[in-house]
Parts: C-alpha cells; structure tokens; sequence
C-alpha cells in the first residue's frame, strides 16, 4: 500500500500548480489519467479528494474519476511553444497470436471479422464494471466467438441491487486478415 501512495506523490509533486484559467480561455492540458479500460483522458489536474481524480478539459469542463478506475496517472510534457503536445503512445504489450477471447471497447476494421450476435452479462449485486470483462469473455466462448467489440459497461437496477454491474458488444469470429492483425490490436485477452 505505501509503493502505490509514493508513487502518486511524487507524480502529484512534479506536476506544475495549478492555475485558474481566465474565462474564454483554453485549457492547457498538463495531465493524462489512464484509465483501467484502457481509455485516455487529458485535462488539468485540480485535486485527488476522497478517492477522486479531478481534472479539467480542455473544453472547461470538470470531470472526476474513481481512484479505483485510474491505472496511472502521467504529466504531459508542454513544448516551447504551447501550440502542439506531443503524441503520447500508449505503452503495451503487443496481444499474443494465440489470444483465447479478444475483448475492446473500440471498433475494428469490417475486413477483421464477421459478426455472430450482440451479448450481455450482469451481476445481480452490487459491484464494478470492471469485473465484467472475464464475465463477458467467458459469454463469447460459449457463443464460439473469438472476441467481442464495441464494449460498452453500465450500472443497473438487478436483482437484489439498485446499481449492479452490466457489459455487452458484439460477438464477432476473426477472419484471416484479423488473426493476421491481432497483435497490432488494441484490447486485451481472456
């Protein structure tokens, strides 16, 4: 417990402060939460408080996440001239060839796949979204898919619970050119 605590420290500590932006004008993102999912968010960091990530977009809007939610948190370097940052590549193993069920919360190239059905899983109790992807490729193997896409989690009312986990996307079996592709792929394998 006290590695992870360190960490965030000394990420919170090279971060520059915060400044409050004029109204109108851009946000300047100096923050990249990487989320469990997989997904990027960039904004201003504002606050970690009560487990919650704050930033601020681009936009000027406010977001929070679960500390839960976040697998990391990096600063973006800011060039000389402010007009660009840098693409930042997402840091991951390429997925092995022999991938038992393929899951993304994005969608691939029609030539990949052919589509079998969409699918469901939840839970009846109270939980995270992320227990549901191992639920979700167990569901696609029983269907013959090899992967599923388009991933989508949600919170619903389900038997004994007023907010239980949920998961669905669509089935799909790999065509030759997406086994060919699959280590090029973004997602991650069950």
């Amino acid at each position: 417990m006290k590695r992870p605590v360190g960490i965030l420290l000394a990420v919170l500590l090279a971060l520059p402060a915060p400044s409050v932006a004029q109204s109108g004008a851009a946000v300047v993102p100096d923050t990249r939460l990487v989320l469990k999912n997989g997904a990027e968010v960039r904004g201003r960091f504002l606050v970690l408080k009560e487990g919650q990530y704050t930033i601020e977009l681009a936009d000027g809007r406010t977001m929070s996440y679960a500390a839960d939610d976040v697998e990391r948190m990096e600063p973006i370097p800011q060039s000389g001239t402010g007009s660009q940052l840098p693409e930042v590549a997402p840091a991951r193993d390429p997925l092995p060839a022999n991938c038992g069920v393929f899951v993304s919360e994005g969608g691939l190239d029609m030539a990949f796949y052919t589509t079998i059905k969409e699918i469901k899983v939840s839970k009846k109790w109270y939980g995270s979204t992320s227990e549901m992807f191992d639920d979700l490729a167990a569901k696609a193997k029983k269907v013959g898919a090899d992967g599923v896409i388009n991933v989508r989690t949600w919170h619903a009312p389900s038997g004994f619970s007023w907010a239980a986990p949920h998961a669905g996307g669509m089935a799909i079996r790999w065509t030759a050119a997406g086994r060919d592709a699959l280590p090029g792929l973004d997602g991650r394998c069950y």
